[in-house]
């Protein structure tokens, strides 16, 4: 069955174009693996400013400055299968050897035992920020012509216009040029709005929620929307610790 569905996705001819909204991992990572496909207009959004190159020592060399990533062998396995892991991601991640224990009283190199040794990869950890800086360079230098990434650029709106059929529908999106401020969540426009069509649209813009908040929106009339019900109920308390002096600071408690 998983043959069959490779076979029949791989004859489904490339769309006249592509909009994916969001140039995150998720997004950058798509733009790849559709352009790895075959598809040849493929145009990424989003409103933040370039990143920083991957190998600017000034930007990285300190690491509790950034939001860290894990990647297990899954994550490895799915970048390697779009080209973006050797010599793209891989140089610029460490290694973590995972889980150890360690007793409190014991000395520094005392007690301490690795936990999961039977696995066939090491994790590897990148600043999420980074991870991000290497897919865009790797876009830029593999996927020039192919994959347009537009940094400053915010979706405000999609809407969708009919065609004769399914096939000639198109999303169109309000895109506004503009810088970012200091407020996460906010950024200033600098020119007037304009719309950019898509034959393909897909949504990697994460919390913001653009595009799955407009796909609601249209309700019924075109999609069908399907919400479970969070049964994951996630209760957080933070307690302030004290440790003492000769406990290991190199470790979470």
């Amino acid at each position: 069955m998983l043959s069959l569905a490779a076979v029949s996705c791989a004859l489904v001819p490339p769309p006249p174009s592509t909009v994916i909204v969001g140039g995150g991992p998720a997004g950058l990572a798509t733009a790849i693996m559709l352009a790895k496909r075959g598809y040849k207009k493929i145009t990424v959004l989003d409103r933040l400013e370039p990143p920083a190159a991957p190998d600017d020592l000034e930007v990285w060399s300190d690491t509790a400055r950034h939001y860290l990533i894990g990647l297990n062998g899954r994550g490895q396995r799915a970048l390697k299968t779009i080209g973006a892991w050797d010599d793209v991601l891989e140089p610029f991640c460490s290694t973590v050897v995972g889980r150890k224990d360690w007793n409190p009283g014991a000395s520094v190199d005392e007690g301490i035992e690795r936990i999961f040794t039977d696995r066939g990869y090491l994790t590897r950890v990148i600043p999420r920020a980074r991870m991000v800086s290497c897919l865009h360079r790797h876009v830029l230098q593999s996927y020039a012509g192919i994959i347009d990434v537009r940094h400053g650029v915010e979706v405000q709106d999609v809407r969708w216009t009919a065609g004769a059929g399914a096939a000639d529908e198109r999303a169109v999106l309000t895109c506004v040029p503009c810088v970012a401020t200091g407020d996460a969540e906010a950024c200033e426009a600098t020119e007037e709005p304009y719309e950019l069509d898509a034959t393909l649209l897909v949504g990697a813009d994460g919390s913001r929620r653009t595009i799955a908040n407009a796909m609601e929106a249209e309700g019924t009339k075109r999609f069908r929307v399907n919400k479970f019900e969070d049964t994951n109920v996630r209760v957080y308390k933070t307690v302030p610790l004290t440790l003492p002096a000769d406990w290991r600071g190199d470790i979470n408690y």
